[in-house]
């Protein structure tokens, strides 16, 4: 029994230590698995029995092949028991152990309160507290800063994912996402840029908590905002949505009937007619119906800054400081056009093609389907996909047994 502290401990501080110390004290000689000695000293605890220095505890544990069954057997002060007879399962094992014990040692009433031994900042604090033994230790968990290539953030103390490189946070932290361009999440429905992913019915938020889904979001934000296709999840509520979302970002989505809206549900504005294509770069939101309007909105200032119609428009992309139009047939950039049925911008380069099964990223990389397989045109990459969604950052390729992320080259 140990009082940790700088000073004497108070009376009732005395009080505490008196009552643990009328509490049995067994040493335990244990052969068998690790896993069920911790099981054993749960099980001693459960009765009120300390391990220390006492009379010593003797046991033996023992599992089968199919890893099913436990033999057991302890002998304390000439008295035995064991189940090699009648042998116990593992899912009845805890409470064959506590009823053993109380044969043995009997059930003794702990005190419920102890003493909790903290760490801040490399010091010791100690205060009393409902504890499962006389003294435990716990590492304070706080709040702490995490740059990541530049960007900071105040965030609790836990495991967190950067694409795909696990960390713990426990002090302040400055980290390089690493340069990992293609990477594959075993066992996941979806993955989403701030770092969650939907498992099974729940996503799993990077600070461990989960959130019960039947549908996968469009997607998640950091403020914690879920947005699925016709409703918004804040912490205040739930946003109905009478038309489906097609895209969300940056605190805002788009609807299939040209509207976008704040997913805070503070405010929405009328942009275009249902959109055909559409990407967000740089503040602005580049968005064509299926009107031929292709139109420019800056969405801070909720303002059209372009609104530009032509017949037979089906796609644009982008090519330096260059807007590429596809319209019937032709791909234009600025006064240069070419023949083509489609095309998309590849690292720089436009790629033209004679069918329409492609899909257009807006971010140097292009999506070409050839039945069940999808091929990434600029990673070099093919796979077998069951649903895709694009994101700010990277493409995620949901297949059968898990996720595959493409990230988007760093823009120059």
């Amino acid at each position: 029994m140990y009082f940790l502290g700088e000073r004497e401990p108070t009376e009732e501080e005395r009080a505490i230590i008196e009552a643990w110390k009328r509490l049995p004290v067994v040493t335990l000689l244990f052969d068998g698995p690790t896993r069920l000695k911790d099981q054993l000293i749960s099980s001693l605890n459960d009765v009120g029995v300390l391990v220390g220095e006492g009379d010593p505890l003797l046991a033996f544990a023992d599992v089968d092949e199919s890893g099913e069954y436990v033999a057991i057997w302890l002998s304390f002060k000439g008295r035995e028991i064991d189940d090699f007879e009648n042998l116990v399962s593992m899912e009845d094992l805890g409470d064959f152990l506590v009823k053993s014990l109380e044969e043995l040692l009997g059930r003794h009433e702990k005190p419920e309160t102890g003493f909790v031994v903290c760490t801040e900042s490399g010091r010791f604090n100690v205060r009393l507290g409902k504890t499962e033994y006389p003294v435990e230790f716990r590492k304070s968990k706080g709040k702490w800063r995490l740059k990541v290539d530049g960007e900071e953030r105040k965030l609790k103390e836990g495991f967190y994912d950067l694409d795909g490189k696990r960390i713990y946070l426990g002090r302040d932290m400055e980290v390089e996402k690493p340069d990992l361009s293609i990477r594959f999440y075993e066992n996941v429905r979806m993955v989403y840029p701030d770092g969650s992913r939907v498992v099974g019915s729940k996503l799993v938020r990077p600070d461990g908590s989960e959130v019960p889904i039947e549908d996968l979001p469009v997607n998640v934000f950091p403020g914690g905002e879920l947005v699925f296709r016709n409703e918004i999840r804040t912490e205040r509520g739930r946003l109905d949505l009478k038309d489906t979302v097609v895209m969300a970002t940056n605190g805002f989505a788009l609807l299939s009937n040209g509207e976008i809206v704040d997913v805070k549900g503070r405010w929405k504005m009328k942009v275009s007619c249902p959109p055909l294509e559409w990407d967000f770069r740089d503040g602005h939101l580049y968005v064509l119906d299926i009107c031929g309007y292709f139109k420019v909105v800056d969405v801070e200032k909720k303002k059209i800054l372009k609104a530009e119609r032509r017949v037979g428009m089906y796609g644009f992309d982008f090519l330096e400081d260059d807007v590429v139009l596809g319209v019937n047939g032709e791909i234009i950039v600025g006064n240069s056009r070419m023949r083509a049925k489609d095309f998309c911008v590849v690292k720089g380069k436009i790629v033209t093609f004679e069918s329409s099964n492609v899909l257009r990223t807006h971010r140097g990389y292009c999506l070409v389907f050839e039945g069940e397989r999808v091929k990434v045109l600029g990673a070099d990459f093919e796979t077998l996909y069951k649903g895709i969604m694009i994101f700010d950052e990277f493409i995620a390729i949901a297949g059968d047994e898990g996720v595959w992320v493409v990230k988007f080259p760093k823009r120059e």
